[in-house]
């Protein structure tokens, strides 16, 4: 890691900091009192001595009351607003929350004072620093081999409970570690969802890298969120390539077959319909390689993908693919194996992508090698633990999920670091797929009969040059004084 000569941590936790809520009330207070205490010495004091009755004295003290309740009211509203949106005071209350926390799990180092009256204990907090970014929270620990070493090493699941934020990451520094936390939701519009540059647009801070990511697994309960994800991921997907939609239920998606955009793009309604567009997906993805192979502008280079050549990328979407799976019989599963497993451990370099979505991805509803090659993984919805556990792997059984009621909300892997809290894009109440859906006039579609042919032409005019060069090598191997070859046409 880099050294940097100076590295700014954030604000030192101190342990004063516990009443930190309430000294900054205090202090935006204080020039109000100021402001209250000029006014009564030359308003109400002159006026105090001439009052001869009890009730005169009910009106400046009635004001006096209404004026600190409001000016409190104000402060306190102001600033528990700014906690709210993620301001300057939601640090403020961190700070104070993680202090306290430190004092109650007795992370505190204590000095005896002793002088001639009396003995005191001074207090003092390891080097703990609090650092509030603008999407980030980040707390950093000393590593110092001290009595709270080992303890610091595993404040992570602690703090996530604390500040009820999604540990993202742990960085280790010389003698320091960084918890780092997901401090705002990062949620973005459904205007936003959009695919450019390899990538699609899922949050502010979490985008499908489908290139380097490839492959897609949702799992969300009934009510949860899925289908309109399932939605805004359909129509990013539609501006930059091919989509293919399956539904083993006959439900959500089933409906889109009925938009233009999506003729001969939707199967739904029997098991053999989908098998057939698995079988075409497969077929596209050994043609796509085989044409990748002939290409001579650009030339083919072994390492290059789909995007070097100019080719689209083909998603395929199958929603309720375990209602799918389990309908199969032996011989039909055993045809499926055949067709998924290449698709989903070769179809990244040739573009092809398999989005598989479904409420519960038990391993009895994947051929072997299928689930752990399904690298971006998505959660929304209530999950089970064990749902979870299957969702994102053995890896993440000690990391802390919380089901919130929240349609759209979940987690999300990326394939690195750790799975992160998710929201689907938001969809306004006025917003309609389906006639977003109907703005599309053609889908992308790469017709690679036509570029076979066409290389096939290629090839024929090479081999007939090839030809006239060999004839061109015979007679002049026959006539030794070199008459040129359209000569020997002609003669």
């Amino acid at each position: 890691m880099k050294a940097h000569f100076f590295k700014y941590r954030g604000r030192r936790i101190r342990y004063f900091n516990r009443y930190l809520w309430f000294c900054y009330y205090g202090f935006f207070l204080f020039p109000f009192l100021i402001l209250l205490g000029w006014f009564s010495w030359k308003v109400f004091y002159p006026r105090l001595s001439t009052f001869s009755n009890w009730q005169m004295y009910l009106i400046p003290g009635i004001s006096i009351v209404l004026y600190l309740l409001l000016v409190s009211g104000l402060i306190l509203g102001l600033m528990h607003w700014s906690r709210l949106k993620e301001g300057y005071f939601a640090s403020v209350y961190w700070r104070q929350l993680l202090v306290r926390m430190l004092i109650d799990n007795r992370f505190v180092y204590t000095k005896k004072q002793v002088s001639e009256k009396q003995t005191r204990e001074k207090m003092r907090l390891p080097k703990v620093y609090f650092y509030q970014k603008k999407q980030e929270l980040v707390v950093s620990f000393p590593l110092d081999g001290g009595r709270f070493h080992e303890r610091f090493l595993k404040m992570g699941h602690l703090l996530s409970e604390v500040f009820l934020r999604d540990l993202i990451r742990e960085e280790r520094e010389k003698a320091r570690i960084n918890y780092v936390f997901l401090s705002d939701s990062g949620r973005i519009p459904i205007d936003q969802c959009i695919a450019e540059n390899g990538r699609i647009h899922l949050m502010k801070t979490l985008d499908w890298v489908y290139d380097q990511s490839p492959n897609m697994l949702i799992a969300g309960a009934i009510g949860g969120g899925k289908t309109y994800l399932l939605y805004s991921l359909i129509q990013a997907c539609l501006s930059v390539g091919t989509v293919d939609i399956c539904d083993g239920k006959a439900a959500d998606l089933a409906a889109l077959g009925d938009v233009d955009v999506f003729k001969g793009h939707v199967f739904y309604k029997i098991n053999e319909e989908m098998i057939i567009c698995l079988r075409n997906a497969l077929k596209e993805m050994n043609q796509r390689y085989a044409y990748m192979k002939t290409m001579k502008d650009p030339k083919y280079e072994p390492g290059k993908n789909y995007a070097y050549y100019g080719l689209p990328p083909h998603f395929i979407f199958f929603d309720e693919w375990a209602a799918f799976y389990g309908s199969l019989d032996m011989e039909a599963r055993n045809r499926v194996d055949k067709l998924i497993q290449p698709l989903v451990l070769k179809g990244r370099q040739a573009g092809m992508y398999i989005i598989l979505a479904m409420q519960r991805p038990d391993a009895e509803y994947f051929p072997s090698g299928v689930r752990d090659n399904l690298t971006f993984r998505i959660s929304v919805g209530r999950l089970s633990p064990i749902g979870y556990l299957m969702t994102f792997g053995e890896d993440f059984k000690n990391k802390p999920f919380y089901n919130k009621d929240q349609p759209g909300r979940g987690y999300a892997f990326p394939g690195f670091d750790v799975p992160v809290e998710f929201f689907a894009p938001f969809v306004y109440k006025d917003y309609h797929f389906i006639k977003e859906f109907e703005k599309f006039t053609e889908m992308i579609v790469y017709d690679f009969t036509v570029k076979e042919d066409s290389q096939d032409q290629t090839m024929g005019d090479d081999n007939q040059l090839l030809q006239e060069q060999l004839e061109r090598q015979m007679y002049l191997a026959k006539d030794p004084k070199g008459t040129s070859f359209s000569d020997a046409h002609i003669l």
